[in-house]
């Protein structure tokens, strides 16, 4: 992840409501989609074209992000298109 999920280091970035929360980490997105046939996904991605502003999100969707260096692979994008939504970036950021 290039980041740890321990409870002390969320906490120190801020979130103090980390035991509501129920994050998993999930091996590859083959077992994602595997584990979760039925859920609705919504693609995080800098490569799409909607905003996540015009996303329908719904209880018990799943957000699915890429690494932060390689993003989401493209079939992936592709193949879920309608619901790939791109989150706005500051002009001159890391991410574009």
């Amino acid at each position: 992840l290039g980041f740890s999920l321990d409870e002390k280091h969320i906490k120190r970035a801020g979130l103090d409501y980390w035991d509501s929360v129920n994050i998993r980490q999930i091996p590859s997105l083959d077992e994602l989609f595997e584990e979760f046939p039925n859920e609705n996904k919504y693609f995080l991605t800098t490569k799409a074209k909607q905003s996540h502003f015009q996303a329908k999100f719904e209880e018990g969707g799943l957000l699915i992000f890429g690494s932060e260096t390689r993003g989401l692979p493209i079939e992936v994008i592709k193949a879920n298109f309608n619901n790939a939504f791109r989150i706005p970036m500051i002009e001159n950021q890391r991410s574009s």
